[in-house]
């Protein structure tokens, strides 16, 4: 178990191999994290039929154009639908401060339970994910 912040820690999940759990209950809409992101652009990344352990930690939010990969718990949410948290890309434009993404949760939520995302983007997006 390792605890990354007061709200979350990572551990086993039953779900797939690690997962992140909160440590207190949460309101609706409360952010429960808000990650540091390192975007990776166009020439870095693989070919989505090209295998890589990077692909399987990290966010596509412009398709197979870049990715994101968070620092934080950021990376170790597994998916459900529906999900548990919602979550959103903030490009900066402060070079300094950097890019991140912000994880809220989509109702009140008790200690103990694995947060969730939908891979798909959306929280309640139905489409099925293949991988």
């Amino acid at each position: 178990m390792i605890t990354i912040s007061g709200k979350t820690q990572i551990r086993r999940s039953r779900t797939h191999g690690f997962g992140v759990f909160l440590t207190q209950d949460v309101r609706k809409h409360e952010v429960v994290e808000r990650s540091l992101a390192l975007a990776i652009r166009d020439t870095h990344v693989k070919k989505p039929d090209q295998y890589s352990p990077l692909m399987t930690h990290a966010f596509h939010p412009g398709g197979f154009r870049e990715l994101w990969i968070c620092t934080g718990t950021g990376s170790f949410y597994n998916h459900r639908n529906p999900a548990n948290l919602h979550y959103e890309y903030i490009e900066s434009s402060d070079e300094i401060r950097g890019d991140w993404m912000e994880f809220t949760a989509v109702a009140a939520l008790r200690a103990g339970t694995e947060l969730t995302i939908n891979y798909n983007g959306e929280w309640d997006d139905p489409t099925e994910i293949h991988f």
